[in-house]
């Protein structure tokens, strides 16, 4: 089965009515960013609106309709991908792992099984101010949901 818009728009409107608590604080979010920038719904305003993203995410997180097994990923590796211990995926195999245990992770989430729609706002700020005295080092490169 597959998450489509109009199950995802549907869950959330779900998860507005059922678990609203901070539905005020986003709406006022939305109004102030629309207005001060005058230009509607536009990638920029939108980006702007980190309230309404963490709303998202949880929602999109605790999410029953997409089944458990929703990493699906493609092997891009010329090669294939090797396990080590006889097994290979070639370049092309379509694979899936189960997320669900990620999702519900209490190591990662605290409160995991607790609808918190500011939940990665909150995480957001507190990874900006653990990294403000970081610095990069090596030639690593990372990726994430949130930067492709």
């Amino acid at each position: 089965m597959i998450n489509t818009p109009p199950t995802t728009l549907m869950n959330l409107v779900f998860d507005a009515a059922a678990q609203g608590g901070c539905i005020e604080e986003i709406h006022n979010e939305v109004a102030g960013i629309l207005a001060q920038d005058g230009n509607g719904w536009v990638d920029t305003s939108i980006c702007k609106m980190k309230k309404l993203d963490s709303f998202v995410h949880e929602s999109l997180r605790l999410s029953t309709f997409p089944v458990a097994l929703t990493g699906w990923r493609v092997v891009i590796c010329n090669n294939g991908f090797d396990f080590g211990d006889g097994l290979v995926l070639p370049r092309g195999s379509s694979f899936t792992f189960p997320t669900l245990n990620m999702r519900l992770d209490s190591d990662t989430f605290e409160q995991a099984e607790v609808f918190d729609g500011l939940r990665f706002c909150r995480m957001q700020k507190n990874n900006q101010n653990q990294n403000q005295n970081q610095e990069c080092e090596g030639d690593g490169a990372t990726t994430n949901t949130d930067k492709h």
